[in-house]
């Protein structure tokens, strides 16, 4: 099993993402295993306090997690199904799913800005990431480590059937719809970096860049941005080196100049003299030239 496989079947970390503490978590675990039990008996087995267990125990309770009673007065508790805990939670998440919707109709369009975000979290990087990729108008570009792939691949195949889509990776990755790229270096360039990275261009005008850990379970750094100097700069880079690295083995294969032009032919969606951000920023920051300045006057 994989780092990240193992993540996602990691009970305890499940019950903590929906909202147990630690305690409860291990004490609901302890539960479902050996129903009923005292609060005695669960503190002396997970080698807790016999107050924090039966504080954990009654937090269970009113979270519909575990339900208890007396016998002979000592308080006796029993972990609910898990099973039901979960279409119990899976209900009030579809309840507050419904009234973020209500909110997001009253949102207004995304306006863009000049900051930088830093992103924290991996999911929220990744889910930043397919927002993304969903909103491209014109084109996607990315360079991709081979831990990302399986996870963000999807969301490229599916972005591939509206606009032009360019990955670069570094092992083979049959993405369907999606020019692919190999990076001449292979996955040797990813073993030798800092982690598996994400770099991700949506139209020239909006780029999300992230590193994880080497296996991808964890996130390093993340950023992203609309800022349109910021996007104009990392557009041109993707996209020279995108073209670099496919041209790279042609040229050292010595390939003719007809088979070259014909590479450099399945990467030109993805090529503008004019991006977004280098629109913006000619819109905000040049000056007419004298012709549309008119006469001096005299």
């Amino acid at each position: 099993m994989s780092n990240m496989e193992a993540i996602a079947h990691d009970p305890l970390a499940a019950l903590q993402r929906m909202g147990l503490s630690s305690a409860e978590a291990e004490v609901y675990a302890f539960l479902v295993r050996r129903s009923p039990a005292t609060g005695y008996r669960v503190a002396q087995a997970l080698g807790r306090p016999v107050g924090a267990v039966y504080k954990a125990l009654e937090s269970l309770e009113e979270k519909g997690a575990a339900y208890m009673s007396e016998e002979e007065g000592n308080r006796v508790a029993r972990a609910a199904p898990p099973a039901e805990l979960i279409a119990r939670l899976r209900r009030r998440l579809e309840d507050d799913a419904l009234a973020l919707d209500a909110l997001a109709d009253e949102a207004e369009d995304e306006e863009p800005d000049d900051l930088l975000y830093r992103l924290r979290d991996r999911d929220g990087a990744l889910e930043r990431a397919r927002s993304l990729i969903a909103g491209a108008r014109t084109f996607v570009l990315t360079n991709i480590c081979p831990a990302l792939v399986p996870e963000l691949g999807p969301d490229l195949e599916q972005a591939a059937r509206r606009v032009p889509v360019a990955a670069k990776v570094f092992e083979p990755a049959p993405l369907r719809g999606v020019e692919v790229v190999a990076d001449p270096r292979g996955v040797q360039a990813v073993e030798n970096g800092p982690g598996q990275w994400l770099l991700l261009v949506a139209d020239g005008r909006v780029f999300l860049h992230a590193l994880f850990s080497h296996d991808g379970s964890a996130l390093l750094s993340a950023h992203w941005s609309a800022n349109p100097l910021l996007n104009w700069s990392i557009y041109s880079g993707v996209c020279s080196h995108m073209s670099l690295s496919s041209l790279r083995p042609l040229i050292e294969r010595g390939e003719s100049a007809a088979e070259l032009q014909k590479d450099l032919r399945r990467l030109r969606p993805f090529e503008s003299s004019a991006s977004p951000g280098k629109s913006l920023l000619i819109s905000r920051y040049r000056s007419p030239s004298p012709s549309k300045r008119g006469r001096p006057r005299r």
